[in-house]
């Protein structure tokens, strides 16, 4: 047996180097001895080899030749993976060593700068020689800023705003920067941006981030959709103290209006290329929007776009009627499904989500039919029931939800995709085929419809260049998406949608020519962006989906499970509109911050330096707006205590303290402590009181102006007060004045505008409320006089109980009213009470009549309010008796009490106003005896709905005639004039594609046996056996009229002479 070294172990070559260590001679096998290699020794061979070794059954010289064989294998092993390692080591040590200047890390130049902070000109100068020039100019920066604060992380606000520049021109770059040297954290710079004041409309501010943005992007970047929606806001006003205005009012970007915002319109641009969405502008309304104010915003906003290099190619909008209508005054059509602004060609796309919610519920509701194919809700409905009974299930994600559709889930996305599905289709495909099929072979035709638009849905939808699904992938006009969007556009063209009782309502389905809109305007808006360098066009960015995860957000900001108030609304989009803009995907720009921070810095700062050149800043931190509760029914005395104690941290002197001696009494809450404290100063009242004044009547203009308190103060100088101390801070409580009222009159109107929308009407609601408990401002009167007024009252009341002393006749409505009354007068209570309350039920002649009254504090010396009441009186004989009483009250003394008089009067003169039974003249209707025919010609009459009511309503007004259901319809109708009419009123009232009156012959003779033609009104059938439609037989028709001697009509009918009825 002859074996080759090399052949078993392989072959070494000479070129390979082996250390000497462990270098091995080569073996001759064969010889008497083997000289081992390396390290290896018997121990190599495992048990099971030299198991096989002895099952050969060999003589030994075989067996010990095989013994060394195992043995050179496990070796050569070894020295292979040696050498790979030596081969390796050999390469690196062959390479050419190229020595160059060490770079210093970004480590190294932190520590540096740390150490030459005496020295950076010299330091930068240095390292200028190494860095390149770019670099260099973003270090010089770093190193000056540091160099003027020592402090880690403290940093100027035009560094922040030129770091916020610099994110956008790289923003990995500038995430490693920022750990490094310690830069400002993207939180700190979507802070400071959050905190620029965004008014309603197009602000120039936002046009300056804008441009800011767009100079980041590149070319294909730029291109974008432009989207606008409205979202409902819960009504409320707010009062910013540092902005000093109210918010909360309709405002449209070109001024508030006395009206509080229940909605916001918001614009939204986003990209079609990239995934970044930016905010526009939004706008406060009491109502929605109409359309042509939303046209002019939609030019003014495409135009502002265009001109700072964003263009606008496409303008995506809801279903909603104001949308479509919208897309009627831009002229848009299936034809051409673009307008044009300033020569620019913007398409017009419905958002294909909401088509897709619309189709599936208006599928629930009609039947679609295109040629031969009818698709109807039923059998979605029966194969839902068979699958639900199988031990397996077809459609496994299909639940009650998607069959009922509740208002909960009618506008869920997933319901409808998951149920206008190819699986859908497959499964009723699968149940109406087989032997035994579990639905009817129609149910194909819903197949068919099923998958038509899902796989119009997945092709506008598309998400990914690459998918599975051969419609799912990004749009590239091929020939099979060509080929669907062709048969998509023949099928909306050509179907037609009819109800259940067979009505054709395809006209009044505005979803339909939405898709046929959409689908060209997708097919023109890929042309258009292919000359541009689109190699493809991602389809799901053409729907308003960044509008709804901006909503979405704003509403997750505030952590609000209700509708949004205008202020949280405000916040919200602050901080939004900063995230949207800091977010950034793109890398290579320009350093062009030197214009960046011009415009961040005037950006920041025209806000607030109107309103502190004009107005003092007031120390309020010791008034708790929210929690203080300053208002009391006793408030002008609160509130003259509490202006005054804080004139008194502002100025103290002995003339002031003086002054205001009565108001030590206060606490830290600013309430005074009921009988320690006498009555105000009678000049400061006073003036409190004309504030008040002013302030009611200049409420509604300075609310809806942009500095209130400064359009009060202007307001407030006609207000004149003479303090005894030259250095009064009349300025701090004039301002001070000013502010209370706002906080505390919006307080009221948000409790009554959650109830009523009305603005003026809360407004009012206030005012009173604030008379009611301040009734020292809009009343003169003395305690003294009040007492006297109020004790007279009393008196009366006594009176009356007396005369009126059977249970239920007189009855006080407020107890607690008449006890704080009797408080008031007795001197035991400071707190002016309310107005007392008194009804009294009189029996005058048999009827029964309520006798309210309302005294004021001002009575005797006013007319008190007085009201009678009757259940059998009408209005107008209410508003007799009560007119006859105050003109009674009117000629009475002044001073004097009137009740019992008023009601003496009542008992005397009632039975003047009172009566019971009118008799109302009753004009006899002269019945004409002038008979009429009508001859009605309808496009169609199918719905069975309809047809009975044509019947019966003739039946009942006793008209004889007949109808002919069909296509056409046919009526004739005969009888009275004035029957005919009432019942051709009620029938043309009703939903009809086309229907009118062709002839109409009149009889004025009145001889009925003469001129009706029919006996009674019935419905005529003559079907058509032929023809597999609709249409009754003509010829039957022609046949039926000549037996009621009416063939005459057929041709003023139906323009065919009678002579040529086999036409039909």
């Amino acid at each position: 047996m002859e074996t080759q070294g090399p052949d078993v172990c392989g072959e070494i070559s000479e070129e390979d180097e082996i250390p000497q260590d462990n270098a091995t001679a080569h073996c001759s096998i064969g010889q008497d001895e083997m000289v081992p290699l390396g390290e290896s020794d018997s121990d190599e061979l495992s048990n099971d080899e030299w198991d096989e070794v002895d099952a050969l059954q060999e003589d030994d010289e075989e067996i010990a030749l095989l013994s060394e064989l195992k043995k050179m294998k496990v070796t050569y092993r070894k020295l292979a993976a040696q050498k790979r390692k030596l081969k390796a080591r050999l390469r690196k040590m062959r390479r050419p060593q190229v020595f160059k200047k060490r770079k210093p890390t970004p480590f190294e130049l932190r520590d540096a700068l740390d150490m030459c902070t005496d020295s950076v000109d010299a330091f930068i100068k240095a390292l200028s020689m190494i860095w390149p020039k770019e670099t260099m100019r973003l270090f010089t920066i770093i190193a000056y800023e540091r160099e003027k604060n020592l402090k880690p992380g403290r940093y100027s606000d035009e560094f922040k705003k030129f770091c916020t520049y610099f994110y956008f021109t790289c923003p990995l770059a500038y995430s490693l920067l920022a750990e490094i040297y310690k830069l400002p954290s993207r939180n700190a710079l979507k802070n400071m941006a959050s905190a620029i004041v965004f008014k309603p409309g197009l602000q120039d501010k936002t046009v300056d981030f804008l441009e800011a943005k767009v100079s980041a992007l590149k070319p294909l970047d730029r291109f974008c959709s432009l989207t606008m929606n409205e979202m409902s806001l819960t009504p409320n006003l707010f009062y910013n103290i540092n902005r000093d205005e109210i918010i909360g009012w309709e405002d449209a970007g070109n001024g508030k209006v006395f009206k509080p915002a229940t909605k916001v319109f918001v614009i939204l641009a986003q990209s079609i290329f990239t995934k970044w969405k930016q905010p526009i502008a939004y706008f406060y309304s009491n109502s929605s929007f109409k359309v042509t104010h939303m046209r002019v915003l939609l030019m003014k906003s495409i135009r502002l776009l265009n001109r700072f290099g964003i263009k606008v190619v496409n303008f995506i909008s809801g279903i909603n009627s104001k949308f479509v209508q919208l897309a009627k005054i831009l002229n848009v059509s299936p034809e051409e499904p673009y307008f044009y602004v300033e020569s620019h060609k913007v398409f017009y796309i419905f958002d294909p989500p909401q088509l897709m919610k619309s189709t599936r519920n208006t599928f629930k509701r009609n039947n679609f039919i295109y040629g031969e194919e009818e698709a109807s809700w039923e059998y979605v409905d029966l194969f839902y029931k068979r699958d639900k009974e199988a031990n397996i299930n077809f459609a496994y994600r299909l639940t009650d939800a998607h069959i009922r559709l509740s208002n909960v889930w009618k506008w869920d996305l997933r319901y409808a995709v998951q149920l206008l599905s190819n699986k859908m289709a497959a499964g009723i495909n699968m149940f109406s085929r087989g032997l035994t099929p579990l639905m009817p072979a129609e149910a194909k035709h819903t197949c068919v419809f099923l998958d038509r638009f899902d796989k119009l849905f997945d092709l506008l939808n598309s998400n990914r260049l690459r998918n599975d699904l051969k419609y799912k992938r990004g749009f590239k006009n091929t020939i099979s998406q060509r080929e669907l969007l062709r048969e998509a556009l023949e099928y909306l063209r050509g179907v037609q949608v009819l109800s259940p009782s067979g009505e054709d309502v395809t006209s009044k389905i505005s979803s339909l020519r939405c898709w046929e809109i959409t689908i060209e305007a997708v097919r023109l808006l890929w042309k258009t962006l292919k000359r541009e360098g689109f190699e493809f066009l991602l389809t799901r960015r053409l729907n308003q989906d960044g509008m709804d995860k901006f909503f979405n957000a704003v509403k997750r900001s505030t952590k609000s499970t209700s509708s949004l108030t205008p202020i949280q609304f405000y916040k919200s989009f602050a901080c939004q509109f900063s995230v949207d803009f800091i977010h950034s995907e793109s890398q290579s720009y320009d350093l062009k911050y030197a214009k960046f921070i011009q415009r961040m810095k005037a950006a920041r700062n025209t806000n607030t330096k109107k309103y502190t050149k004009r107005v003092m800043y007031i120390d309020d931190r010791h008034l708790q707006y929210r929690h203080a509760n300053i208002v009391e029914l006793n408030s002008l005395k609160y509130m003259c205590g509490y202006l005054i104690r804080r004139s008194l941290v502002v100025h103290s002197c002995e003339v002031c303290q003086q002054f205001a001696n009565d108001y030590d009494a206060l606490d830290e809450q600013f309430f005074i402590r009921q009988l320690e404290t006498d009555s105000p100063h009678e000049l400061f009242v006073l003036f409190i009181r004309s504030l008040n004044t002013l302030f009611k009547n200049e409420f509604r203009k300075a609310a809806i102006s942009d500095n209130v308190v400064l359009h009060l103060l202007n307001k407030y100088a006609g207000a004149s007060f003479q303090h005894p101390c030259d250095e009064f801070p009349l300025k701090f409580v004039l301002t001070l004045h000013a502010r209370m009222r706002i906080f505390y009159t919006l307080k009221y109107v948000v409790l009554i505008i959650v109830i009523s929308f009305n603005t003026l009407f809360c407004i009012e609601i206030v005012f009173v409320i604030t008379a009611q408990m301040e009734p020292v401002f809009d009343t003169p009167l003395s305690r003294v006089k009040l007492t006297e007024n109020l004790r007279t009252q009393l008196s009366e009341l006594e009176m009356l109980e007396s005369m009126f002393y059977n249970p239920g006749e007189i009855r006080v409505d407020d107890f607690n009213a008449l006890r704080e009354i009797r408080n008031f007068v007795n001197g035991t209570n400071d707190i002016i009470p309310p107005f007392l309350d008194i009804t009294i039920n009189l029996s005058i002649e048999n009827l029964k009549y309520e006798f309210c009254i309302n005294l004021s504090h001002e009575y005797p010396d006013v007319e008190p309010d007085i009201y009678i009441r009757n259940h059998k009186l009408n209005r107008e004989q209410h508003a007799k008796i009560n007119k006859g009483m105050s003109d009674y009250i009117g000629k009475l003394e002044k001073g004097e009490v009137c009740i019992f008089s008023a009601i003496s009067w009542l008992q005397d003169n009632a039975s003047c106003f009172v009566e019971l039974e009118e008799e109302v003249p009753v004009k006899k209707v002269e019945e004409s005896d002038e008979l009429i025919r009508l001859w009605i010609y309808s496009h169609h009459i199918y719905s069975k709905t309809k047809r009975r009511e044509i019947v019966d309503l003739a039946s009942q007004l006793k008209l004889t005639g007949f109808c002919l259901p069909g296509k056409p319809g046919v009526i004739c109708v005969e009888g009275y004039k004035r029957d005919c009419e009432e019942w051709w009123q009620a029938i043309k009232s009703m939903n009809w594609k086309r229907i009118f009156c062709k002839i109409s012959e009149e009889c004025k003779g009145g001889k009925e046996g003469s001129f009706l033609k029919f006996d009674n009104f019935e419905e005529k059938i003559f079907q058509n056996r032929d023809v597999k439609c609709n249409h009754m037989d003509m010829g039957e028709l022609h046949k039926f009229l000549g037996m009621h001697n009416c063939d005459y009509i057929f041709k003023d009918l139906f323009g065919v002479d009678s002579r040529n009825n086999s036409a039909f």
